[in-house]
């Protein structure tokens, strides 16, 4: 027998409850809170219960399931989808399945698993198809492949969860054992095929349906259109009266975010203990309450608000399991740096790869092959056992389970492994990147456990578990239109929804949401107050627009300005409080000494640029560059993280060829050209060439992302190779007397701190200057000229701008040379020139014009380059005084952020370390 008892609210059903006779009948819920809270009651009332007593309808239909199928096997959805790829890729060719991705097929096997598992389901379809082929033309060939997919897992005797209720449907033995009193508190959960499976067992057995029958019912005609399509069946329709209750205090408030949101919770909830509530008489609830937990626990833990939500993390974000899936997710072929640098690092063999050197080489990968990049990466990554492209499931499981290595903490992959035996079946064959994927799916749902919540704290949970509460006093956070609607649109056109649910198939109505229908549903379930929330911004600071049932919330507010519009400020929290206290009193309430809290003082005042950082003394170069100075007067920072910190910001490698790799084997080649003596070879050949720039690269270990890029560069190299030669010959005829000394020539001098002097003697105490120049000219009569060579002209100044822009390279050289600081030269320092080999140009640089014509030509129209020897003087002068200014600052600890120009800052790949007063 079938009855049907309308509720005029959802304070109705506790009455239901507390006469509820557990001997006589199964009380049918939707969720799992609400199945604990009644059973809870039960044990407080009766001292106990059976599992039969309070059951979800999902555990209903497995139960009447595994009656009526034995043999069948619900799966996990994850399980399911994993399935359905493989069918998908099997099938994709020859079913012209290019368009449909498995996410997609899934949500449509969802939409359609109630008419395709009915009995008369595909031919009153079909027949609705006839007389509608427009919408056959847009949807009908996904509602085929929906249900052959669906008809494809049921004949391998595999279901989810839920597709249950829709398959029973077909099943001609359904329920005919079961004779339990059932009353169902589905709510608008209940679902057409659920509606069905209740009229059918109402022949064998009582079924008491709480259907909801608020009086905007009208308003939810589409939610409880289940109901309707029954109520034919049933015996008896009773209206429960209204319960008496006290008017409930309603107020909507709109805020600017949803920190505000969390803000005003926490607020209003103190504020209510403080008043005599209870703290579980509480309830904060939300559409999706885990948007808000992570800033709403901080809150209450700082208030001292204790929380009955239990705490609890993703399986995937357990280190130990993460780094268990960076090393399968490889062997299905998708190798990503993010998945090798977290596995090859848990090993003891990656102590001996720099990570930055590691991010440099394999920030950008592009299949197996670039892991030659480095022998060590490559033979950590050939490791372990090996999988076949098919594998059953304790096949794949083995082998992926000798890849965990921490035998110490093997309880995350036990829980991972369970689940999936429990839903996986041992007889399926799946291709290994399938199996892969599914264990990450259900990585990314299973929950590990870390702390219980308490049952005598506020309630924290979703609206749509917050049925049988029995808290008086609630707060509705994120009422958003964005936080109300579906997560996933139906995309079948209104007119079809309406005209497929008269015939009894009831899809989901793209306007209507079963998270608005429940709280409008909670609202009516009395209580003292209830307060509603919508922030106009999400924590990331996209827009929300309330949602139409916040705004008709707000019209029957109770407060006196109900303009819709108006934001109102969250109140106070315990940390506004600390934020306003002044540093003594929060030093005083942490127990703080007067030297930690003035320490922290003075450390908030130094990154505010309030006063001078702390020098740090002692630390003491090992030697001193033209680079060093350079990026010493752009930014002591700088040197600090390089030389100091031994920080390194490598390029990383990528299809084509970095900056410095470039500069590097170019350079080496010159050296080869110039030192080996090329220059006076008769005739040099392209293959000549070749054979050298070959040989230097293996040399010099040079790694390209991709070895097909290496033809096309190498072509490069060798014609700028040639043309360097051709160049040399021609300068060496028009200045004979020339003669080239050996490349990467070394120099160095040492600086006396006492007295900022400058010597070619190592003495105690002194700092050491040096550095390598890339080509030393002379003529054989102590004249000399320094060379650099350069790619571009881009980043190279005139001798007039070298001081100004601290581009002090070439100059260095030059000073450092008519010091005498190489060993076994010493002469006159007549020029320096940057030797631009983008079109082997020496036009920028110094040069002594009275000794034009050996080394170099006359400088001409080129007014910057030719210079007295007076000019050389002076500019060696400013160079000394500005070495010692920072010669002595370095000794002095000032290694503190200090950018020439701020801009240049946001090019810095220190600039999320240095702490500078600008960043901050």
């Amino acid at each position: 027998m079938l009855r049907i008892l309308r509720l005029p609210s959802r304070a109705a059903v506790a009455p239901l409850i507390r006469n509820f006779d557990s001997r006589q009948a199964t009380w049918v819920v939707s969720d799992l809170r609400s199945k604990l809270e009644i059973q809870q009651f039960l044990l407080e009332r009766d001292g106990g219960y059976l599992d039969t007593d309070v059951l979800r309808a999902s555990d209903l239909w497995k139960m009447l399931l595994k009656r009526a199928r034995p043999r069948m096997r619900i799966v996990s959805r994850d399980f399911a989808a994993s399935v359905v790829r493989s069918f998908l890729q099997r099938h994709r060719e020859e079913l012209d399945l290019k368009a449909v991705s498995e996410r997609s097929l899934m949500a449509a096997m969802d939409r359609f698993a109630g008419v395709a598992f009915h009995p008369e389901g595909t031919a009153t379809v079909t027949d609705w198809f006839a007389d509608n082929p427009d919408s056959e033309n847009r949807w009908g060939r996904l509602y085929l492949l929906a249900r052959a997919a669906l008809g494809f897992l049921l004949s391998q005797d595999m279901i989810t969860e839920k597709w249950i209720a829709a398959a029973l449907q077909s099943e001609s033995r359904f329920g005919v054992d079961w004779t339990s009193h059932l009353m169902v508190d589905l709510g608008a959960e209940l679902s057409g095929a659920e509606a069905e499976l209740f009229k059918l067992l109402s022949q064998t057995t009582e079924i008491t349906l709480l259907q909801p029958f608020p009086r905007w019912e009208r308003e939810a005609d589409f939610m409880l259109r289940p109901y309707a399509d029954i109520e034919g069946y049933a015996a008896e329709i009773s209206d429960l009266p209204e319960v008496d209750r006290p008017a409930v205090r309603r107020t909507a408030l709109r805020l600017s975010g949803q920190l505000a949101e969390v803000k005003e919770t926490v607020s209003r909830a103190r504020a209510w203990i403080e008043s005599g509530v209870a703290p579980e008489e509480i309830a904060v609830l939300a559409p999706r309450i885990e948007e808000y937990w992570p800033v709403l626990k901080a809150y209450l833990d700082e208030e001292g608000l204790p929380a009955d939500k239990n705490i609890s993390v993703r399986l995937n974000s357990l280190p130990s399991l993460n780094k268990w899936l960076a090393k399968l997710r490889p062997r299905r072929g998708e190798l990503t740096p993010a998945d090798l640098e977290l596995s090859f690092y848990s090993t003891e063999q990656a102590q001996r790869l720099r990570h930055d050197e590691f991010r440099a080489l394999f920030a950008n990968l592009y299949g197996e092959e670039d892991l030659r990049r480095h022998p060590l990466v490559e033979s950590f990554h050939r490791e372990g056992p090996r999988f076949k492209d098919v594998m059953k499931r304790d096949e794949f499981l083995l082998s992926a389970a000798l890849f965990w290595d921490e035998r110490d903490s093997v309880a995350p992959l036990q829980l991972l492994l369970r689940e999936v035996l429990q839903n996986a079946l041992p007889s399926t064959e799946l291709p290994l990147p399938e199996w892969i994927r599914y264990l990450e799916s259900v990585a990314a749902t299973k929950e590990w456990p870390v702390e219980k919540g308490d049952p005598s704290g506020i309630l924290v949970t979703n609206l749509i578990s917050a049925r049988t509460t029995k808290t008086t006093h609630r707060i509705f956070l994120g009422l958003s239109e964005e936080g109300l609607k579906k997560a996933e649109r139906n995309p079948l056109p209104l007119r079809d929804v309406r005209e497929l649910s008269d015939l009894g198939f009831h899809l989901d109505h793209p306007d209507h949401s079963l998270l608005e229908f429940e709280l409008r549903w909670l609202s009516s379930a009395g209580g003292a107050e209830d307060l509603y929330l919508v922030g106009v911004s999400s924590f990331e600071g996209s827009i929300r627009a309330p949602s139409a049932l916040w705004l008709k919330l707000r019209q029957e507010s109770s407060e006196e300005d109900a303009d819709s519009h108006a934001l109102s400020i969250p109140g106070a929290t315990r940390w506004d409080f600390l934020q306003r206290q002044s540093e003594t009193a929060w030093a005083r309430e942490r127990g703080w000494s007067d030297s930690q809290r003035e320490g922290l003082h003075r450390r908030l005042r130094q990154d505010f640029g309030e006063i001078p950082a702390t020098p740090v003394p002692g630390i003491r170069p090992a030697s001193v560059s033209p680079s060093f100075v350079r990026n010493y007067l752009e930014c002591p920072f700088l040197v600090a993280g390089s030389a100091l910190f031994r920080l390194k910001d490598l390029e990383e490698i990528d299809l084509d060829v970095a900056r410095s790799d470039l500069g590097t084997l170019t350079h080496a080649v010159f050296q080869a050209l110039t030192d080996e003596d090329w220059i006076s070879r008769p005739a040099v050949g392209e293959a000549e060439m070749v054979d050298l720039i070959e040989s230097i690269r293996t040399r010099k270990q040079f790694v390209l992302g991709d070895e097909k890029f290496w033809g096309p560069f190498l072509k490069r190299q060798t014609k700028i190779a040639l043309e360097f030669l051709r160049v040399e010959k021609e300068w060496k005829r028009r200045h004979p007397a020339l003669r080239l000394l050996p490349s990467e020539t070394p120099w160095t001098l040492w600086f006396e701190p006492s007295d900022g002097s400058f010597h070619r003697e190592e003495a105690p105490g002194r700092l050491r200057l040096s550095g390598r120049i890339d080509r030393l000219e002379t003529d054989g009569q102590g004249r000399y000229a320094v060379v650099d060579y350069k790619a571009s002209a881009s980043a190279i100044h005139d001798q007039h701008e070298w001081m100004r822009e601290n581009d002090l390279q070439l100059l260095f050289y030059l000073w450092a040379l008519e010091r005498g600081a190489m060993e076994g030269i010493q002469g006159r320092a007549i020029g320096a020139f940057y030797y631009v080999y983008r079109d082997f140009s020496r036009d920028c640089g110094l040069q002594i014009e009275a000794d034009a014509g050996v080394l170099y030509p006359p400088a001409g129209k080129k007014k910057n380059l030719g210079v007295e020897e007076d000019r050389k003087l002076q500019l060696f002068a400013e160079l000394e005084e500005r070495l010692r200014k920072v010669l002595r600052e370095v000794g002095e600890g000032r290694w503190w952020p200090e950018p020439a120009d701020p801009k240049n800052c946001g090019r810095c790949a220190w600039n999320g370390l240095c702490r500078a007063k600008h960043l901050n």
